[in-house]
């Protein structure tokens, strides 16, 4: 399914059909594999085509709650700018918490600027959460 979405996205053997590579992208997002997850957020994001913040928010929630690291580091920006979702700096802090846990360094920074914005109160909660 993703080799098809990706013939069809560079029209290789078949036009090129932003619309038809998402619904292959999709099919294999909703098969649960994390990276495809994530993989569909970013298509509808900046992908061609089709683009919804939304979306792309909901597919990276999927992909972020089943530990996708890059997933949690876009899910965190797109709660720090209110991309999708209501911003909200404590579930940014989260999610870029989660990515950095991981190695993200990027993540890591975001979090680190994010930290200076929260209370005690805002930060404790937030950490709750995040186990």
């Amino acid at each position: 399914q993703i080799r098809l979405g990706q013939l069809y996205e560079q029209g290789i053997g078949v036009e090129q059909d932003a619309n038809e590579a998402l619904g292959w992208y999709t099919a294999a997002a909703d098969q649960g594999n994390a990276a495809d997850q994530a993989n569909v957020g970013d298509f509808y994001e900046s992908g061609p085509g089709i683009r919804s913040n939304m979306a792309a928010a909901h597919y990276y929630r999927l992909a972020a709650a089943r530990g996708y690291r890059e997933a949690q580091a876009d899910l965190g920006r797109m709660y720090e700018l209110g991309k999708g979702v209501e911003a909200d700096p404590a579930q940014a802090y989260l999610w870029y918490s989660r990515a950095a846990a991981q190695g993200d360094k990027l993540a890591a920074k975001s979090r680190d600027r994010i930290r200076r914005q929260l209370s005690p109160a805002q930060i404790a909660e937030a950490e709750r959460r995040g186990n």
